[in-house]
């Protein structure tokens, strides 16, 4: 309440309700213009100081891959701050994992003042601050009176669904905004911001899982082993494997399992470098594959080539070497026919003395003035 005297009489203007009451003046009592003017100005002074716009509370809301966040900029709430936030790790190409969604503004005007319209800015960068900031415009939703002679209101939009992870490689991403609004008063711009800055946080991006070493092929024995190994990367937070089986290599994938095919026993079914089957499977050709998965927000899967097993019988011989009686410095020719093994078979002839024991890979002079030609060859 200010007082004010008018040719000895006081008059009362109540500020905080921006009323005066109609002086009143006694009949035939002098006035002064002076005065009068002077109060005149006073109360259009104070009509137009009361007039101001601003921020009562911000939001930003984003959608990290399972739900909306709805973040505090200029608030202080239960809802997580977003200045200082670390928003998470990303696959990079992902569509669905990193969202803006949208944005509230609570603000509010008095004394006549007017809002016209609100906007969030929002720029992404890597390294030192750079690039130009991104206008949203945010939509009146609702208002009611206050006590200053005007509104609060709330301006909001929740249907942006921007991509932020769109076009950004595998690094590490500020994203910094800022709040503004246009006002009948103030300057016209009235800001939200974190105390003269900005407010910022903060988001990784990652490759999508790819393999670069894929599994080899082999041929075993029946009874041998088959270990095959890739080289993955990307992905977040971290790899996991699976090796999965077909019995043409196109159809039919699924996951190892000991038995399929029939007598295979597999090691390691989720490690990149240390599976393994073995068992006495039969003869045939079987495929392998491994998928590597990230869980992270917008991360995929890679799979990688086929693998394929190719499984021989063992080594065999099915026309033994005949007996043959020779004279004294005559030659002795023996055959063989062998098959099975893998990659191919091989033969070394031996020598022993009684038929049981001693044998030793044949070698001129045993015994005594034998000489021999191809050792290795079967025929």
């Amino acid at each position: 309440m200010k007082n004010f005297t008018l040719r000895k009489k006081t008059v009362h203007v109540d500020i905080s309700k921006k009323s005066f009451p109609l002086l009143k003046v006694k009949k035939n009592s002098s006035f002064n213009p002076v005065n009068y003017w002077s109060l005149l100005f006073l109360f259009l002074s104070l009509n137009v100081l009361a007039q101001s716009a601003g921020f009562n509370t911000t939001f930003i809301s984003i959608n990290n891959g399972s739900s909306d966040v709805y973040y505090d900029l200029q608030a202080t709430t239960g809802n997580p701050d977003f200045n200082g936030a670390n928003l998470g790790t990303f696959c990079a190409g992902a569509t669905t994992g990193l969202t803006f969604k949208g944005a509230e503004h609570n603000i509010y005007k008095c004394g006549g003042c007017d809002l016209t319209s609100t906007r969030l800015y929002y720029r992404i960068y890597s390294g030192s601050p750079s690039g130009s900031f991104i206008s949203n415009n945010v939509n009146y939703f609702s208002g009611a009176n206050n006590g200053c002679g005007g509104q609060d209101q709330q301006w909001k939009t929740l249907t942006y669904n921007v991509n932020l992870l769109n076009s950004l490689s595998s690094g590490s991403y500020t994203m910094e905004v800022y709040s503004d609004a246009s006002v009948t008063c103030s300057g016209g711009t009235v800001y939200a911001t974190n105390g003269g800055s900005n407010y910022k946080a903060t988001f990784t991006v990652v490759a999508v899982p790819s393999i670069s070493a894929q599994p080899s092929s082999a041929s075993i024995c029946v009874g041998g082993t088959y270990s095959p190994t890739v080289t993955a990367s990307g992905g977040t937070p971290s790899l996991t494997y699976q090796w999965q089986y077909s019995a043409d290599g196109s159809t039919g994938w699924a996951n190892v399992a000991n038995g399929t095919p029939t007598n295979s026993t597999y090691s390691n079914a989720t490690s990149a470098s240390s599976f393994s089957v073995t068992g006495n499977i039969a003869a045939g050709s079987y495929y392998y594959r491994c998928i590597a998965s990230a869980t992270g927000s917008g991360c995929s899967s890679a799979t990688s080539s086929n693998g394929v097993l190719t499984v021989v019988a063992v080594p065999s011989i099915s026309a033994q070497p005949s007996s043959a009686s020779i004279c004294v410095g005559g030659t002795y020719s023996p055959t063989v026919t062998a098959s099975g093994g893998t990659p191919s078979l091989t033969y070394q002839w031996q020598y022993s003395a009684n038929g049981s024991t001693g044998w030793a890979n044949v070698a001129n002079g045993t015994p005594t003035n034998s000489t021999y030609s191809n050792a290795t060859s079967a025929s």
